[in-house]
């Protein structure tokens, strides 16, 4: 049954992606949507557009708090605000693809637990990197955080992680990325929906930081039964996760060996032989100029 989606985004110091990411959203051709924005404690121009965009738009609804508590708090609180039974990450960062929320509600109708997709990786001058597809871990298929769409409800009970003191509350959604994948049914669209740019936060604190978390919540759910492998198989990944901390930290010696590695990270697995299509690069081009009223017509 088609109905409302909630498309939730948490927001620091996002003044320079805000109006990117509503013109994105404000594209899809499945409007049945409320965009749900916290700020959390941005001290740039973020507050004053937020209510400008929803003077304009009355399916905007914005919140905020002071100070900045972090990604996490700012995504749960999204959780909570939203009313559709369905939520859709919608990063302020990123950009979507015209049929994005189209696809998620299509999954919602075939009785999915969650949806998600590939992401086109760019750089700073969104040149394309790759594209980042679906890992197997554990015996699940897992996925870019930012592509997911879910069931409100099941995404509330997992919930994001909240107080952290990592680089930017990295790490907060580890948990919602393994879960729903060992334990959920999930719709993996095998095509882009989304524009990540990746490059201006790759650094090593970022790293060792993201990693740390992963290696807490891969033993807490590990000993939880949460994974569908034996327990010789996911404690080995906590090694390998251990291991490459210790080369991390290793890394603080000389940071720039860190982004030479960087070139090597899987992107994941994509269908063989698939490639973006050329209205994904007509997108790309779009989002270079902002969304630009003359290229809306993108599809």
């Amino acid at each position: 049954m088609a109905g409302l989606l909630s498309v939730l985004t948490p927001v620091y110091n996002g003044v320079a992606h805000v109006g990117r990411s509503y013109r994105s959203l404000a594209m899809q051709t499945y409007t049945d949507w409320e965009w749900v924005v916290v700020d959390d404690g941005s001290v740039d121009g973020t507050p004053d557009l937020l209510v400008d965009i929803a003077r304009s738009d009355p399916r905007v609804r914005v919140a905020g708090h002071r100070p900045n508590r972090g990604r996490g708090y700012a995504r749960s609180r999204t959780l909570e605000l939203a009313r559709g039974n369905w939520s859709v990450v919608w990063d302020a960062d990123d950009a979507y693809h015209p049929r994005r929320l189209e696809i998620i509600d299509g999954a919602r109708q075939d009785g999915f637990d969650f949806s998600c997709a590939y992401a086109h990786v760019v750089d700073n001058a969104l040149r394309p990197k790759g594209v980042r597809g679906f890992s197997m871990f554990l015996g699940a298929t897992t996925f870019v955080h930012a592509t997911l769409g879910a069931r409100t409800e099941l995404m509330r009970s997992i919930g994001y992680e909240q107080g952290l003191t990592t680089v930017g509350q990295i790490g907060e959604d580890h948990r919602m990325g393994l879960v729903l994948p060992t334990r959920h049914r999930g719709h993996y669209h095998h095509g882009v929906l989304m524009v990540n740019q990746e490059d201006r936060e790759v650094f090593l604190l970022k790293a060792i930081h993201s990693n740390s978390v992963r290696l807490r919540v891969l033993r807490e759910l590990g000993e939880a039964g949460t994974f569908r492998v034996p327990e010789p198989v996911w404690r080995a990944e906590v090694r390998r996760v251990r291991n490459k901390l210790l080369v991390l930290e290793a890394m603080r010696l000389f940071p720039p060996a860190y982004k030479r590695t960087v070139r090597y990270r899987s992107f994941g697995e994509v269908t063989p032989g698939y490639s973006p299509a050329a209205e994904d690069t007509r997108f790309l081009e779009a989002m270079r100029h902002g969304f630009a009223p003359a290229a809306q017509a993108v599809a």
